[in-house]
């Protein structure tokens, strides 16, 4: 399925957006704890790639250490009434966490 990319507008200059992720009719995990969509952006690859990344898959380190050690210290933090969104560039060696 495709999905649309939608770019920072003047009112959110920091944010870009995926639009139509509905229509994939995603079914993340249940009874995993917290549930983080994951979006996989490679130069390697066409298009970005989705992955469900969840609170007990961190914990019991089944991800990638850099992956896993960029999501230990949202899980640190008690659930908020807002999404929690950020990235990590691995080749530019930052990451953003809100």
């Amino acid at each position: 399925m495709r999905m649309e990319y939608w770019p920072p507008t003047k009112a959110r200059p920091t944010e870009v957006r995926l639009g139509r992720v509905a229509a994939l009719r995603l079914t993340p995990p249940t009874n995993e704890g917290r549930v983080f969509l994951l979006v996989i952006q490679s130069d390697a690859q066409v298009s970005p790639r989705l992955a469900f990344i969840t609170e007990q898959a961190i914990q019991n380190n089944l991800w990638n250490a850099e992956v896993t050690d960029f999501f230990r210290p949202i899980l640190a933090q008690p659930p908020g009434t807002n999404a929690t969104m950020g990235f990590k560039d691995f080749e530019a060696k930052t990451s953003f966490v809100k």
